[in-house]
């Protein structure tokens, strides 16, 4: 490598990290997020998580009930277990992970321009606008949508790699031109296998090629387009890549979780095909004007009103794609990026059905094509314009980015904005109505859930959730009726079945919600926490030593379920075996810091040892995570007596009592006032 060719490489090199260096920083703000939307699927409350450390896992038929994923998406689901194994489910680690996802998708797309032959300026132009656009927030910001940074990534480094373009002249490809294509096609692989939207690639790797055809860039002296075993080369490398191309999308139609129905639920196929027009459409607004972003898009597929929007659409791509045509000599990157955003549009073109015809993470990938005809349009302008105009741009996109990563912060604020754009979404107050059922704010939640549940009474999931809200306010009859309703519309719904099992427990039917629960663990018998539940049933029964077996294998299951610890720490606690219930009190105490009931258990535990002082502190870091609790205040107040500190005991046992009367917790306040009057204090 000559000097000129070095000081080349180097500066491509600097352009490529200070791009990825900027599509992290963006997103930086996410570190502090909660999780939101999928991500508590995914991620949040997805109990077989730890499971997926292990690689058979991926290759099993539990593939689709561990990961909790519709389709055949390893590359995504390894990333998950390997952020859990350092993170457990903190949502900082998860977010981290995201933004260097993106990051990375950033520089590699730079790495895509390069190889079209572009200068570094527009390349670099094209990839910072790709970083800072808004469209890309849902990807960016829900960890439960990390599919689409992964497929960006692998996709735009196997175009990239992608060997078109050879020296004219040159008859045979070189060793260097095969060991590219099979990094392509190694990397085509892993974007197929993180999202369906990379099938497109043989299409793009073809148009690159026809591009460099076009401006003479490949082929023979004699100006053909391919000769003698540059010829036979190009058909080998694109038969490898269509026959992978089918063999993903076998694997994606074959290899597809039972609860996976959009189809059931889908508009026929004459109504979602001339959707697609609308929809691009709808796509190509968003890109030029990316203002407001929702996580709702309605398209309504019927009336009058939708074939005219569909003849519009259609109309106004057809003008865009004849302008795109017309004007392709003097502005190719207008015409190249018409075609490759349709292409790269095709597998959410809703001709197999799609839960979500509309959604701002398919734009991930072929959002890449309007950066690309935006940055060669903006290299025709005079350099002082031109830049301007680049850094006005891109300080608006950053802007937005930034707006939109704060209404992703928590679930409550999301779902709040969703619903301003869309309030006849169900999903939209289901969604709200759990954000606030986490919160505690029950009221609330129970109203939104109410409100789904009219505008979509054959949901199973709303139906599901209203029930549970009942089940918290203690309107037990109504929540069992509610959810028996829900499991004749889905036979199948664990999660309904384990709510189920606690309510016929909370009202005295041990025997049906015992059986409720085990019917529960035969559907999921890998499911750590039904096996919790299924734990404390017996516990609560007397049987100590079945519970445990319970817990223990809940923890064989997933070692990082701090409830497990936490429900085994207790009944060794009750054994005798304080140094074994110490360990497990400080393991739930540390995977989840802010559970209240965590650190109750572990000052519990240590007041047992003799270790007064730490369990004090744990115990006043219970209270200051739930000050109504009553028996954070309880076990308090038994500490500070035990060391002598008698006022302050009796301040803790009078506030004590206070909320555990106000909760109706009749057997706890009675121990309190005992404990109370027996310190003798006025």
């Amino acid at each position: 490598m000559n000097n000129e060719a070095q000081l080349t490489w180097k500066t491509s090199l600097l352009i490529a990290i200070t791009v990825a260096m900027a599509g992290a920083v963006v997103y930086a703000p996410t570190l502090v997020n909660e999780l939101t939307y999928d991500d508590f699927t995914v991620v949040g409350e997805n109990p077989r998580l730890g499971a997926l450390v292990h690689p058979g896992a991926y290759v099993s038929s539990d593939y689709f009930r561990l990961s909790r994923e519709a389709t055949y998406r390893p590359m995504v689901t390894a990333s998950y277990a390997l952020d859990y194994s350092i993170w457990g489910r903190r949502p900082v680690g998860y977010h981290l992970s995201n933004t260097l996802w993106h990051g990375a998708a950033c520089a590699a797309f730079f790495a895509v321009c390069l190889s079209l032959g572009a200068p570094r300026g527009v390349c670099g132009l094209a990839a910072l606008l790709y970083a800072f656009h808004p469209v890309h927030s849902e990807a960016a910001c829900a960890v439960g949508f990390r599919e689409d940074l992964l497929c960006a990534l692998f996709y735009f480094a196997a175009l990239a790699l992608w060997p078109a373009g050879r020296e004219p002249g040159a008859n045979a490809p070189g060793a260097n031109d095969w060991l590219r294509a099979l990094g392509a096609l190694l990397c085509f692989v892993a974007a197929g296998l993180s999202k369906e939207m990379a099938l497109t690639f043989p299409a793009l790797a073809l148009a690159k090629e026809l591009r460099f055809w076009r401006h003479g860039g490949s082929g023979a002296a004699d100006g053909a387009f391919w000769a003698g075993r540059q010829r036979k080369a190009a058909i080998v490398q694109h038969s490898f890549a269509w026959a992978l191309a089918i063999g993903l999308l076998v694997l994606s139609v074959t290899f597809t979780s039972s609860e996976n129905s959009a189809a059931n639920v889908a508009p026929p196929f004459f109504l979602r095909a001339p959707a697609f027009f609308l929809i691009a459409a709808r796509y190509l607004r968003l890109l030029v004007v990316p203002w407001p972003l929702s996580v709702e898009y309605f398209i309504m597929m019927m009336g009058w009103l939708f074939w005219m929007e569909v003849a519009g659409a259609f109309c106004a791509l057809a003008t865009l794609g004849a302008a795109a045509w017309r004007w392709r000599r003097r502005f190719p990157a207008g015409f190249e990026a018409f075609v490759a955003f349709l292409l790269m549009l095709g597998p959410v073109s809703n001709v197999a059905p799609l839960f979500n015809p509309m959604a701002e993470r398919y734009l991930t990938i072929p959002s890449a094509a309007f950066c690309w005809v935006v940055a060669n349009a903006l290299a025709a302008l005079r350099p002082r314009r031109r830049w301007a105009a680049a850094c006005v741009l891109m300080s608006l996109y950053a802007a937005l980015t930034v707006a939109r990563e704060r209404q992703w912060r928590t679930a409550e604020q999301l779902w709040r904005d969703a619903i301003k754009t869309t309030p006849t979404s169900s999903r939209a107050w289901m969604n709200l109505g759990y954000a606030l059922d986490c919160q505690g704010n029950q009221e609330e939640a129970a109203k939104d859930y109410r409100m789904a549940l009219t505008l979509n009474p054959k949901d199973p999931k709303v139906c599901n959730n209203v029930a549970l809200a009942m089940f918290r306010q203690g309107r037990l009859d109504e929540a069992i009726a509610l959810f028996r309703r829900t499991l004749q519309m889905q036979p199948r719904y664990v999660r309904a079945m384990v709510n189920l099992a606690l309510a016929l427990a909370q009202k005295g039917d041990m025997a049906e919600a015992k059986r409720t629960c085990e019917a529960a663990m035969r559907l999921e018998p890998d499911d750590a926490e039904i096996r919790i539940r299924y734990g404390a049933m017996l516990e609560g029964e007397g049987r100590a030593g079945d519970a445990k077996a319970q817990y223990e294998t809940a923890l064989r299951l997933d070692p990082l379920n701090a409830k497990a610890h936490s429900s085994l720490s207790a009944l060794l606690a009750d054994e005798g075996r304080l140094d074994e219930a110490v360990i497990h009190a400080r393991a739930a105490a540390r995977l989840n810091p802010r559970d209240a009931a965590a650190q109750v258990n572990l000052g519990a535990v240590l007041a047992e040892t003799g270790n007064l002082p730490e369990a004090q502190a744990h115990l006043e870091r219970a209270v200051d995570l739930a000050p109504g609790a009553a028996d954070a205040r309880f076990n308090l107040a038994i500490v500070l007596e035990k060391q002598g500190k008698r006022a302050e005991a009796a301040a803790q046992y009078e506030r004590a009592l206070k909320d555990a009367n106000a909760k109706g917790n009749k057997s706890l306040a009675a121990s309190i006032e005992a404990r109370w009057k027996a310190l003798k204090i006025p």
